[in-house]
């Protein structure tokens, strides 16, 4: 039978057109299993997965050229998750035969340390380049997060890089990241290498469930950004130094005396001092670099005392041993009557600090840092820059350079942080060494005496157990919660000073 069309005459003879006729009752006769005429094209076949990955690779290379970006994207985000698709079954397997490596890899788990090491090791492997964050993304994270101080301590600078990872690591990125790394997983292991197989699988699996936490590996992929943005903007800032005629590599040959020395003699001459100044007018954003470097180091500095390799600073017996009873007297006059071993709110401990000791230490500083003695400290502070510069330590040469440049034209040592909390660590360091102690460090900068003779260190004067802060319930050394002891024939005899080493004290880490 022909098949009749809808324009055809209808088959019934009446002279109508086919689709005005019979052709809606015919279709309602037809078997529910018709899927329409017979002579119908067959659907085309679908594309094989496997071929996907080359196809768009060869269309971002040799496609039409305006087409070309975007199949670059298209691979870019598609790719991997296709290539998963297709090794879905080649990646379960692998990881059905690290099962028989588990105990190894528990094993590993508890040595954190080796554990770290070769994440380290194998991440930095070429395999995984193409997962590093780059310098323009770590830039544009810091942006958002705000950027790391310069000189920032550990716990500061960390927060920071924290907030730029998880800003950069969302949801999106890390099922990207899982995926790419699974894909390295039946290499590894058809390689023997079962730990860093257990390390790659537990990685992609942690980095997609733990989505608001970093990992060792988002960590590693960040640095890589991290670095790739510090060379981009020293490259920055050694084009706009050439400009000025600057020999950038000599420049960074120098010791920092050297250095110094070059600085100086450049503001020495009005014409160079005029360049710089317009310089710095043209580029606002490298004084305020600098401005704010200049802030955090000064700040900074004063953590340089206490340090214990920097003991060599603290004030000599002689100097700190008038000093030693109105100390003590001013902590037991502020000591709160009743209740032995209380514990004073930390509001009280801040006021006691401010109202008592403050006053002292300010008194201190001023009595003891003389202009002579202040260049003293500064010839001190030189040679230690010095060596810990030739040592590779640059983080302790700025400090040790930013705390004598900060005190070598002070005539206000009374308002000088860095002096007064050289007073207040050598007053502590007073009270805590036992008089069979010697505190001076081994490692004192060579060819320079200590500063104020600290090589006999406290042993001029016995100092009494009793006057000494003993360790808080629970054991330790002394901290926060040390308390005085007392019932000692050594105890103060001044009113108000018996009951004052009956309480708790918990001295501020800080003036």
């Amino acid at each position: 039978m022909t098949k009749l069309g809808r324009n055809d005459p209808c088959h019934c003879g009446s002279g109508k057109k086919y689709k005005k006729c019979h052709l809606q009752a015919d279709q309602r006769q037809r078997p529910k299993d018709s899927h329409g005429p017979a002579d119908s094209p067959a659907p085309a076949p679908l594309p094989n997965l496997r071929a996907l990955p080359g196809m768009l690779r060869k269309l971002a290379t040799t496609g039409p050229a305006k087409d070309r970006k975007r199949f670059a994207e298209i691979l870019a985000e598609s790719g991997p998750l296709i290539e998963y698709t297709v090794r879905q079954d080649e990646i379960q397997a692998a990881g059905q035969e690290l099962e028989a490596h588990r105990a190894a890899f528990e094993e590993l788990v508890q040595d954190r340390e080796r554990q770290l090491a070769l994440l380290q090791s194998l991440f930095s492997e070429a395999r995984f380049a193409p997962l590093h964050f780059t310098a323009t993304e770590v830039r544009q994270a810091f942006e958002h997060v705000g950027h790391p101080a310069p000189l920032s301590n550990n716990e500061d600078a960390g927060e920071t890089l924290r907030a730029a990872i998880l800003h950069l690591a969302d949801k999106e990125r890390r099922q990207d990241l899982a995926t790419r790394l699974l894909l390295q997983l039946p290499d590894l292991v058809q390689a023997g290498r079962y730990l860093e197989g257990w390390l790659v699988q537990t990685t992609a699996f942690n980095t997609v469930e733990a989505v608001d936490d970093t990992n060792p590996f988002l960590f590693a992929m960040f640095s890589f950004g991290y670095e790739a943005w510090i060379a981009e903007k020293q490259s920055q800032d050694d084009a706009l130094l050439r400009r000025l005629g600057v020999d950038v590599d000599h420049l960074r040959s120098l010791s920092p005396d050297e250095q110094e020395a070059w600085m100086e003699s450049q503001l020495a001459d009005p014409a160079r001092e005029k360049m710089w100044k317009n310089f710095l007018r043209e580029n606002p954003q490298l004084r305020e670099h600098a401005d704010d470097e200049l802030e955090t180091m000064t700040r900074r500095s004063a953590e340089l005392v206490d340090r214990e390799e920097c003991r060599f600073l603290l004030l000599s017996p002689e100097e700190v041993e008038p000093w030693i009873p109105g100390f003590s007297d001013r902590l037991a006059a502020a000591a709160p009557p009743g209740q032995p071993d209380a514990q004073i709110p930390e509001a009280e401990i801040r006021r006691v600090f401010e109202d008592g000791l403050v006053p002292l230490l300010r008194e201190m500083a001023a009595a003891i840092f003389t202009r002579e003695r202040i260049e003293e400290l500064v010839a001190t502070l030189r040679t230690f820059r010095a060596e810990r510069a030739a040592a590779g330590d640059a983080l302790t040469a700025q400090l040790a350079g930013a705390a004598f440049r900060y005190i070598r034209n002070e005539d206000r040592p009374e308002l000088n942080l860095f002096l007064i909390r050289l007073c207040w660590r050598s007053l502590v360091a007073a009270v805590q060494t036992g008089p069979a102690e010697d505190p001076s460090p081994p490692n004192r900068p060579a060819g320079h005496a200590a500063s104020g003779g600290a090589s006999r260190h406290f042993r001029t004067r016995k100092i009494p157990n009793c006057a000494r802060p003993s360790a808080p319930r629970g054991g330790g050394g002394p901290t926060r919660g040390s308390r005085i002891k007392s019932g000692c024939r050594h105890s103060p005899r001044k009113s108000g000073s018996a009951r004052a080493w009956q309480h708790r004290w918990r001295v501020p880490a800080q003036p």
